[in-house]
C-alpha cells in the first residue's frame, strides 16, 4: 500500500523520443552546463514568485532531481540558493547519464488508469498507455514528457481511475503539441514528424480505466502486508543481534519490531 507507485528503469530502456523532448522542453543545455544555466535562473525565480507556468522554466534537470529528492517546492531565496549549490555538486560527482536516468525515475507523472499516484518513466508508460517506456512512440513521449509541468491538470486520469472528459484533457494535449513544438524547433524532429504528431489522435492510445490491485484483491493484499511486516519485524530484531522466538514471547518487544518493520516497508 502506497501514495505513489514508482519502479525504476534503466537510461538504455527508454524510448529515445522521450529523452529528446526532455532535453527539448526541461534542459536544452544538459549536455554542456555544470548543472546550472545563469540565465535561466533569474528566469526561472520571476516564475517561481510570480507561480508563472507559461514560460520554459528556469531549473535544469539536475536542478529538478535536487527539488524532487532532497528539497521541498517552497518558493524562497533560500530554497532556491540551496538547490543551485547542491547542483553544482551533484554535477561533480554523477556523470550525465547518471543524472538523466536518476531524474527519469523520480519525476511525477500524475496518475495511472487506476487512478493512482505513479512517478519515473516506466511506471508512465505502462500506467497511461499500457506500453514499456522503451516502446513509446513520438506522440505518446511527447504526451508524457509535458506531464511533469502540472501533473494533476496534463494527467489523463481522474483519480477515480475514469478518463477525463475532453476539456479536461485539453491541458495535456495542448502541453504535448508544445512539446512537439519544442521538440522541432531544437531540431530533434522533423518538419514531416511534428506534423504526423500533431495530427495524431492521442486519444486513442489511452489505457483503458482499470481497478488498482489493492481493489481488485483486497484481502489478499492485506494478507502479503502482514505477513511481509511479520518478517521485516524478525529481520530488524537479528540485525539488533536479538533472537527473533524473543518477539513470540514479548509482546511489548514484538509491537517495537512491527512499528519499525511498517516503517520500513
Amino acid at each position: 500500500r502506497t501514495d505513489l507507485q514508482r519502479r525504476e528503469t534503466k537510461l538504455d530502456e527508454v524510448s529515445p523520443y522521450v529523452l529528446d523532448a526532455v532535453y527539448a522542453t526541461e534542459d536544452e543545455y544538459f549536455e554542456v552546463h555544470d548543472g546550472v544555466v545563469p540565465k535561466a535562473i533569474f528566469r526561472g525565480l520571476l516564475q517561481d514568485v510570480t507561480n508563472s507556468d507559461s514560460q520554459t522554466g528556469g531549473s535544469t534537470l539536475t536542478q529538478q532531481l535536487i527539488k524532487n529528492q532532497i528539497l521541498t517546492n517552497e518558493v524562497s531565496y533560500e530554497r532556491k540558493a540551496k538547490e543551485i549549490l547542491l547542483a553544482l555538486r551533484i554535477e561533480k560527482f554523477m556523470d550525465k547519464e547518471e543524472i538523466l536516468e536518476a531524474y527519469l525515475n523520480i519525476i511525477p507523472y500524475g496518475r495511472n488508469a487506476a487512478g493512482v499516484n505513479i512517478a519515473g518513466i516506466e511506471t508512465a508508460a505502462e500506467g497511461i498507455f499500457n506500453v514499456k517506456a522503451k516502446d513509446l512512440t513520438l506522440p505518446q513521449a511527447a504526451f508524457i514528457a509535458g506531464i511533469p509541468q502540472a501533473p494533476f491538470s496534463h494527467t489523463p486520469f481522474t483519480n477515480k481511475g475514469q478518463l477525463k472528459p475532453d476539456e479536461g484533457l485539453e491541458p495535456g494535449i495542448n502541453r504535448m503539441l508544445t512539446v512537439l513544438y519544442r521538440m522541432k524547433e531544437t531540431n530533434y524532429i522533423t518538419e514531416d514528424e511534428y506534423n504526423a504528431a500533431v495530427a495524431y489522435d492521442i486519444k486513442k492510445d489511452f489505457r483503458s480505466p482499470e481497478p488498482s490491485t489493492q481493489e481488485r484483491y483486497p484481502f489478499l493484499y492485506d494478507e502479503l502486508e502482514r505477513e511481509a511486516i511479520q518478517i521485516i519485524a524478525e529481520k530488524l530484531a537479528i540485525k539488533d543481534n536479538i533472537d527473533p522466538d524473543r518477539l513470540k514471547e514479548e509482546k511489548k518487544l514484538e509491537g517495537k519490531y512491527l512499528i519499525l518493520a511498517e516503517r520500513e516497508m
